[in-house]
């Protein structure tokens, strides 16, 4: 049961420090606004507004991730998160095959890194909302429960 309760303060953990990046980094895509246009790739059309909108995606998702607004919008959160990071990919795709226009930001083994790390970010993200405590969880139908319903 303690190693439960310990998973479970480590998933919270987890699932809190994620939300605070999120919310963190989009309020960088407007407050450096020109790095993130910047790295966008040519190919991605209206780069400044990709960059708004990504940034209050995660702002939005970095909210509802911390579990404030209960369980069902954190599950919610959590995979419109793990869509955006999906989606954002290409930015570290093309910054890995380019290094040379990120000289000044980064190094290609960083880079490389970065790209690298985005599973284990995706994994980390459905890790931590996929729990039900830590936030406002539906309860679990049991027989007793079932029977007042009806």
């Amino acid at each position: 049961k303690k190693m439960g309760q310990y998973v479970e303060w480590v998933r919270t953990a987890v699932r809190l420090l994620l939300s605070a990046f999120f919310v963190f980094a989009g309020i960088k895509h407007f407050t450096s606004e020109a790095f993130f246009v910047r790295i966008v790739p040519p190919y991605i059309p209206e780069a400044r507004l990709m960059v708004h909108v990504s940034g209050v995606c995660e702002v939005a998702g970095g909210v509802g991730l911390s579990g404030l607004l209960g369980y069902p919008l954190r599950q919610l959160a959590g995979w419109c998160l793990v869509a955006l990071v999906v989606a954002v990919t290409p930015v570290n795709v093309h910054m890995a095959m380019y290094p040379e226009g990120f000289a000044d930001i980064s190094t290609p083994d960083r880079l490389w890194i970065r790209l690298a790390l985005q599973p284990v970010l995706i994994l980390l993200l459905v890790w931590s909302f996929r729990s039900k405590s830590g936030g406002a969880a539906p309860p679990t139908p049991t027989k007793k429960t079932s029977k007042k319903m009806q």
